[in-house]
């Protein structure tokens, strides 16, 4: 079961990514992933814990835009939701 499951998020990451992608840009993302990586760097683990909350909660946030966009068929191509 364990191999089934990991295959399982092996297979669906890339669509993951894709979707991730369309929602939030690219470019905001990765800025965020640098600048926790810097604070990560630093030792900052109280800048590291909020970025990464705020990153989370801003792509959880993005993802469920997108996906009721989609659900109503208002999806346009390239478009971001916030």
């Amino acid at each position: 079961m364990r191999r089934l499951i990991e295959e399982f998020c092996l297979n669906t990451d890339r669509y993951t990514h894709v979707e991730m992608s369309k929602a939030t840009g690219k470019e905001d993302p990765q800025a965020d992933h640098y600048r926790i990586l810097e604070a990560a760097r630093r030792r900052d683990t109280a800048a590291v814990v909020e970025m990464l909350e705020a990153h989370i909660l801003d792509t959880k946030r993005e993802l469920l835009a997108l996906a009721r966009a989609q659900e109503q068929g208002e999806l346009l191509s390239g478009a971001r939701f916030t």
